[in-house]
């Protein structure tokens, strides 16, 4: 056997490390965990919701956001977790539940948090402001602001395997041009209430504020 020293070891290892691809920190079942316990509060919350929901009733009230500058507190966090109906409710689900998994798994379930109530805090504050300038506020309820803010967020993240499969930037380039054609061409107003009326549409400022914000801060909190 030729004689091999402990240092031409060492050197052999390390550079055969050079040649394994970073694998992730954590487990895949830390992202999958944190949406559920999401999942979770948000039909909590929804179930709380009574059968004919308007502007007036209790659960807009509580935990809608109005999108005008007014002396508000609770309901910029609280709007993040109410919906309007089951397809509000499962349609947030839905587009939360990728990026929630891949950013937890590239980094942690605490990035993921503080980026999503970040996200979802600027994006209320936004609407607010553009709402006020406007004239076009109305009452804003629904998670759609942190679920197109962490897709944004995502979209940084081009060495996950998910990515490569589905194209985060490439969903959120349409995503937010579909959100400014409505925006601009049928539904101007921000938030899913008009004054006292029944539901209207969906804030689709809501989604472009959203998707500004989470970029912008996953980009400075990463």
């Amino acid at each position: 056997c030729p004689d091999i020293s402990m240092d031409a070891l060492r050197t052999t290892n390390m550079n055969a490390t050079q040649y394994i691809p970073r694998l992730h920190n954590r487990s895949v079942t830390d992202g999958v965990a944190l949406y559920a316990c999401i999942a979770v509060v948000m039909s909590a919350v929804f179930t709380t919701r009574p059968e004919e929901l308007t502007a007036d009733t209790w659960y807009v009230t509580y935990f809608g956001l109005k999108t005008t500058w007014e002396l508000q507190q609770i309901s910029i966090i609280t709007s993040i977790f109410a919906h309007a109906n089951t397809g509000h409710l499962l349609t947030n689900l839905l587009m939360l539940a990728v990026p929630v998994v891949v950013i937890t798994n590239q980094h942690s379930p605490r990035t993921t948090i503080i980026t999503g109530l970040l996200t979802g805090i600027t994006a209320s504050l936004i609407m607010m402001i553009v709402g006020d300038v406007t004239g076009l506020g109305g009452i804003s309820i629904g998670a759609s602001t942190v679920a197109y803010g962490l897709i944004a967020a995502w979209a940084q993240l081009d060495d996950t395997p998910v990515a490569g499969r589905i194209n985060a930037k490439l969903l959120l380039t349409a995503l937010i041009v579909f959100s400014i054609i409505r925006v601009f061409y049928g539904v101007p107003f921000i938030g899913l209430f008009r004054n006292t009326a029944t539901i209207t549409a969906m804030s689709h400022t809501a989604h472009i504020a959203g998707a500004l914000a989470g970029y912008y801060i996953f980009a400075y909190t990463r």
